[in-house]
């Protein structure tokens, strides 16, 4: 029910889009779609640049770094391998 009145929605703007752009001129049109084609790509170069210039501000300076320490290794006597190499490198089991 919500699906359809979505659709119904959607393809009523559609015919109206549709509609207003046939009565326009194919200059106008033109000029319209390339006015938009400026205005989203200035707006989306502000936001990169405005992006880029806020890494170093504040945020970037409370970044803490932590390094990795060595993960402690339970001994080799509580291990479940059953098995050891003698000195010819062959399994034999204990």
């Amino acid at each position: 029910m919500i699906h359809k009145w979505i659709i119904n929605k959607r393809d009523k703007l559609d015919c109206g889009i549709q509609y207003w752009c046939d009565r326009l001129a194919p200059e106008k049109r033109l000029v319209i779609i390339l006015v938009t084609l400026a205005l989203f790509s200035v707006l989306a170069l502000y936001l990169f640049a405005s992006a880029v210039y806020q890494i170093g501000k504040k945020e970037g300076a409370q970044i803490e770094v932590k390094h990795i320490r060595q993960l402690q290794l339970p001994d080799s006597k509580d291990s479940t391998n059953h098995f050891y190499y003698n000195q010819h490198g062959r399994k034999q089991a204990k």
